[in-house]
């Protein structure tokens, strides 16, 4: 090495030294370090590191969810991801006060506990490499803070399953198709890894069914039936509560005063206009809907003959599309559809949003 590289990794050298944390680093090209580069848009926590200490290193090895760190030169700070630059490349960018460094040791593996769950099984792929094999993963599509357990098929990367018809879910599964691959997830009314397992939920049971106080309900495979008691008649899409207030409806802003269902009480709703028709299925952000945290239903609505079925919906926040969630009962009627609420998750401003 002539006398001007010398110079250049001893600079490198003094820099690592000087950024608080050196223990495990390489001076020279290190797939694990790298010297002005950085993972942005992945910090889950920001740490200050003591001088002359491994404190970052030791933070990240203590935290499950952290995968690698951006340290922040001459400042004491330790940027904690939950991402790798291999899971994330066109995040990994340029940055002149900052060194990347990836975690080397006690490092979990991406969507392998549900505290660190992938964004699809393309994304464990490219953070695991070779190591990444068909199998179970946590995955949370929607970033909504909530993971499904899914089988993930990392071999068969060439050949169309889900058109195919090669996968391998249960039989009481569907098979939902992703870039090059698929996984399994169990149907509405079953529970379980959608692969080795799907169980029938016993709503009945567990208390989770919609049913009125003066009904029986009855589990049947997926599902359950309602059936009312000896002196007692009734049906749900007959007999519910219309919510047609126009604040509940997506294109309606929200200004105070917010809109709240703390005072809804238990039964069976239908939304209609001028609110809308149905509770909408994706997220629709904050401050809308008359509220500052508007209620969605993580999931698509049943057919008719799939009877009364559970649904999760999700409040969203300006930093959330499921900052808190419950659980509720849907039903189609054909032309609509009904809802039954029991209330809110948390406390005010809380509410069920609506959309054509």
């Amino acid at each position: 090495m002539d006398r001007r590289g010398s110079l250049a990794t001893c600079m490198l050298c003094m820099v690592s030294l000087m950024s608080q944390d050196t223990s495990g680093w390489q001076c020279g090209a290190d797939v694990y370090s790298n010297y002005q580069m950085m993972l942005r848009a992945h910090t889950f926590n920001t740490i200050k590191a003591r001088p002359g200490t491994s404190d970052c290193r030791q933070a990240c090895n203590a935290d499950t969810r952290c995968q690698s760190y951006n340290m922040v030169m001459f400042r004491g700070i330790c940027e904690l991801n939950n991402r790798t630059k291999d899971a994330r490349p066109d995040d990994f960018i340029k940055n002149k006060d900052r060194y990347y460094i990836t975690k080397v040791y006690y490092r979990v593996p991406l969507g392998s506990i549900p505290e660190l769950p992938a964004d699809s099984c393309e994304e464990i792929l490219a953070s695991e490499g070779e190591k990444a094999v068909s199998g179970s993963y946590w995955l949370d599509f929607n970033r909504s803070g909530n993971s499904l357990l899914t089988h993930c098929n990392m071999g068969m990367r060439d050949i169309d399953e889900w058109e195919d018809n090669l996968h391998d879910c249960h039989s009481h599964a569907t098979c939902k198709k992703t870039n090059g691959s698929y996984f399994c997830a169990c149907k509405p009314g079953f529970g379980g890894d959608g692969k080795n397992e799907c169980e029938d939920i016993d709503e009945c049971t567990e208390g989770s069914h919609g049913c009125h106080s003066n009904g029986t309900c009855g589990n049947t495979v997926g599902s359950y039936n309602c059936t009312c008691k000896t002196g007692f008649s009734g049906d749900e899409c007959v007999e519910y509560h219309e919510l047609n207030d126009a604040r509940r409806k997506v294109t309606y802003a929200a200004v105070r005063p917010y809109k709240c269902d703390d005072s809804i009480i238990p039964g069976w709703y239908r939304m209609v206009e001028p609110a809308g028709k149905r509770i909408p299925t994706t997220c629709p952000g904050n401050t809308i809907c008359g509220t500052a945290r508007p209620g969605w239903m993580n999931g698509v609505h049943p057919a008719v003959e799939d009877g009364v079925v559970s649904r999760k919906v999700c409040f969203s926040t300006r930093n959330s599309c499921c900052y808190k969630s419950l659980w509720i009962k849907v039903r189609s009627c054909g032309t609509f559809c009904v809802y039954y609420f029991r209330g809110i998750p948390n406390v005010c401003p809380e509410s069920y949003c609506a959309t054509d």
